[in-house]
């Protein structure tokens, strides 16, 4: 019997509940394999919490997915979404095509996915 699923697919669900499931041991390592160069290793090692460590990675790991491996946040987009998820008042100032939508974008993400 022939199968058209390749045993390396996986849905977006199950992939989405890895990432959200992981340690921040794991996605330090799942990180670092995919996103390498792109990962803002210096602003995600100045976060002292390690839940805003994990979200970080969260954001990172799933935007770079989503976008079919284009685009990785960097500092400002990520510090502005943490600053949306921890609760506080976010404005975001940068030019015209700076993606600031996905400061936002993470939060509404974030807030619909199940803990």
């Amino acid at each position: 019997m022939h199968s058209d699923a390749s045993p390396t697919t996986m849905d977006m669900s199950t992939i989405n509940n890895t990432i959200m499931n992981s340690s921040l041991g794991a996605l330090e390592y799942i990180a670092s394999q995919l996103l390498n160069d792109c990962l803002p290793s210096n602003y995600i090692s100045s976060l002292k919490s390690d839940q805003d460590k994990i979200d970080t990675l969260h954001a990172c790991l799933i935007i770079y997915i989503l976008t079919a491996t284009e685009i990785v946040p960097c500092s400002f987009q990520l510090r502005a979404s943490l600053a949306t998820l921890n609760g506080r008042d976010t404005i975001a100032i940068a030019g015209t095509g700076s993606d600031k939508t996905y400061v936002y974008s993470f939060h509404i993400y974030f807030s619909q996915t199940p803990s």
